[in-house]
């Protein structure tokens, strides 16, 4: 009688320790997605590969600056003045769990080219407010929310966006809804929010799809509200014509695969364009080939939000 008991006892027990397992991977995923490292922007990881961490190290003259998001959350980052009475700006957004540190390499070229230059942290990121991150989905607000900065601040006529991973998927989003955006240079962006979790959980975690990886995103979504499935760049990036588009990818990319890039540009309608970088992982472009790299961007950014092109209600002036 009592081993009839103790293995009536010992199934449910087998079952309730797998259930929890089960659900503590799902939370411990859940959380890396939710949760980034936070770094501050005077502690900056080595793997970075980064000396200069603040515009002055650039000789830049700057301010410190700072805006709301439509939830109430403040964004802080750094606006660099370009050329006297120039109004074309260029927003420079980063990656998941860094910071606007990130991509400072970027303002110097733009900003001796004559562009406005305005760089900060997504929320949860570096110095701005913010628990959470969404991998895109409420970081495309943030883009909005300096955009609206950048139009009703400092009153520019033209803007384009310079974006990385996260940043980039963040700025497709955002672009699609936002005619303010002109134009847009995306590094290493993902196609599909649920396909890179489910590819990143067996990748990185040896999750399997089923069931942890899928609850993962089951207490993600229950989490912060959204449904990841509709997270898909692929599907709304061809709303963003006839303003111009630009993807960069590195073929050797094992965070996100260069089909990624392929789809989205695949998807764009015209003007785009689309640079396969040989031998790069990810988000390297500017490292490996930083001639190259400034060589392309001023071309794309001079074509389309050149502020000397430009009447004040974004019509082409007359060459004549």
């Amino acid at each position: 009688m009592k081993y009839i008991l103790n293995k009536k006892l010992l199934i449910p027990g087998v079952l309730f320790i797998c259930a929890a397992s089960l659900f503590i991977s799902g939370i411990h995923y859940s959380n890396i997605i939710i949760f980034p490292e936070r770094h501050n922007l005077s502690d900056i990881p080595q793997d970075w590969e980064i000396s200069n961490n603040k515009p002055e190290d650039y000789n830049l003259e700057y301010e410190n600056v700072s805006f709301f998001t439509t939830d109430n959350i403040i964004l802080r980052g750094w606006y660099i003045p370009g050329g006297k009475d120039n109004h074309s700006a260029v927003l420079l957004a980063h990656g998941y769990g860094t910071n606007r540190v990130k991509v400072l390499k970027y303002a110097p070229f733009l900003q001796q080219a004559g562009y406005n230059v305005l760089l900060f942290d997504f929320r949860g990121h570096g110095e701005s407010e913010g628990r959470y991150c969404s991998i895109g989905y409420h970081e495309r607000n943030d883009i909005h929310a300096a955009v609206k900065y950048l139009k009703a601040v400092k009153k520019m006529d033209k803007i384009g966006v310079l974006a990385d991973s996260m940043g980039a998927v963040a700025s497709i989003l955002a672009m699609a809804e936002n005619n303010d955006i002109d134009a847009g240079v995306f590094e290493g962006a993902f196609s599909s929010l649920k396909e890179l979790l489910i590819y990143r959980g067996e990748t990185d975690y040896s999750l399997s799809r089923y069931p942890l990886t899928e609850l993962a995103i089951w207490l993600t979504e229950y989490r912060l509200k959204y449904d990841i499935a509709k997270v898909r760049p692929v599907d709304v990036v061809q709303r963003i014509a006839p303003r111009a588009v630009f993807f960069i990818h590195g073929d050797k990319d094992r965070e996100v695969l260069p089909e990624d890039s392929k789809a989205l540009y695949s998807r764009a309608s015209q003007p785009k364009e689309f640079w396969m970088v040989s031998n790069m992982a990810h988000t390297s472009a500017f490292s490996i080939h930083p001639a190259e790299f400034n060589r392309r961007i001023l071309a794309f950014f001079n074509q389309y939000i050149n502020w000397e092109r430009y009447t004040a209600d974004g019509f082409l002036k007359d060459k004549n």
